[in-house]
């Protein structure tokens, strides 16, 4: 090679070096942690998510929390629909409640179904590692965007718990997840069960059940316009609170007093038609723990309700049935009720769990291993001097 290819090679190289070396050492400025080992729920107390709730007419109001509106000048697949003609779509289709939620941005107050409560989507990463911050104060920029190990997961879920009153790992059974990820991160509250995309989220919630997370449900549409009728309007969590009360929605889903609905897409079906659907779906009447026993009642037979528990393994089952029971074994850590119907429409119900605390919704945080992270920053810094030295022989034209 002859001495100006040389010296332009090695141009590119320092170039390329400068501008890869500021984001490999943004990674290591994650924390590192020791997460617990995960243990099932126990304790000689079960919690019930439901307890003195009332299943009456308008006792829980339709709400979506997951639905983008145009923004970021079109970049983020909001088909060009305004927040405002968004909510009033959902509002229309019976949605007590609709958030939108944007990428990296929270909607101003504005008119639309039910409470505004400031919610945005967080995650700009290659990994789609995405969480809803419902009850945002600002948004959170903290991101890894190249590859996230654990850390930084747990890293990022602990700067947006400071500034959101309840975070939700959103489609985990599509990105961003494992289900080893699962058993060890904790500090959110809330998990995407159920969306219009394929599949639901059950395996991964109850990864982080069967370790002892108190982890709660949504179901939301994650809709990216109006003209996508596989994803609009199939999904709805239903939240025992006001739809005018923000603050009791978010603390109704933080205790779980919540179920999720998610119905088949049909082809061709109207919005109108689904939502007369969605309106004949038997739904929960009345639920109960007696001593070490839950009961399920409906308004009407559903063919199918499971009972789930540790590890995502069947319970026991009631079929063509209005009413259902189980009484948990000894080794029952937690329990989980599904309704299901032909096709993929499911209604999903929160776990009772063991716990021994005064507070069983807590999460058990994990404890940040100092030196290790200040090792890992300490790199990071390094890294950044090698970067600014490369730039500067960029700039300079040394060889």
């Amino acid at each position: 090679m002859n001495p100006p290819a040389r010296k332009a090679a090695r141009s590119v190289l320092r170039g390329v070096a400068a501008v890869a070396l500021p984001l490999l050492s943004w990674h290591l400025f994650t924390r590192v942690w020791d997460f617990p080992e995960p243990a099932p729920f126990h304790g000689p107390s079960l919690y019930n998510p439901y307890g003195g709730a009332d299943f009456g007419p308008g006792s829980f109001v339709r709400a979506n929390f997951h639905a983008h509106a145009r923004s970021w000048g079109g970049l983020t697949a909001g088909e060009g629909i305004a927040a405002r003609e968004l909510r009033k779509a959902y509002a229309d289709l019976g949605y007590d409640v609709a958030q939108v939620s944007d990428y990296m941005a929270i909607r101003p107050r504005g008119e639309g179904a039910g409470a505004w409560i400031p919610t945005y989507e967080h995650g700009y990463g290659i990994t789609k590692t995405h969480h809803l911050c419902i009850g945002a104060s600002r948004v959170d920029w903290t991101e890894f965007p190249l590859f996230q190990t654990v850390h930084h997961k747990q890293t990022v879920i602990d700067r947006l718990g400071r500034s959101a009153e309840a975070v939700a790992v959103v489609h985990p059974h599509h990105w961003g997840y494992s289900l080893e990820d699962l058993r060890l991160l904790s500090g959110y509250q809330l998990l995407e069960v159920a969306s219009s995309l394929p599949g639901d989220a059950a395996p991964s919630w109850d990864a982080a059940l069967s370790a002892g997370h108190p982890v709660f449900l949504l179901a939301d549409d994650d809709s990216h316009g109006l003209e996508d009728g596989e994803r609009f309007g199939r999904c709805a969590t239903l939240v025992g609170a006001p739809a005018s009360d923000g603050a009791g929605i978010v603390a109704a889903l933080g205790a779980g007093r919540a179920y999720g609905i998610k119905v088949s897409y049909e082809e061709g079906e109207t919005p109108a038609a689904r939502l007369a659907r969605l309106r004949n779906l038997s739904r929960p009447a009345g639920f109960a723990v007696d001593g070490e026993t839950i009961r399920v009642a409906l308004t009407a037979p559903a063919p199918e309700i499971r009972f789930v528990g540790q590890g995502g393994r069947e319970l026991g089952r009631a079929v063509e049935a209005a009413r259902a029971e189980y009484r948990l074994a000894a080794g029952d850590s937690y329990v989980r009720t599904e309704i299901r119907f032909p096709g993929e429409t499911r209604i999903y119900l929160n776990p009772v769990f063991r716990h021994s605390g005064t507070d069983p919704v807590g999460n058990r945080v994990p404890r940040e291993r100092v030196w290790p992270t200040r090792l890992l920053r300490t790199a990071a810094i390094l890294s950044g001097l090698v970067t600014v030295w490369l730039l500067a022989l960029a700039v300079g034209g040394r060889t």
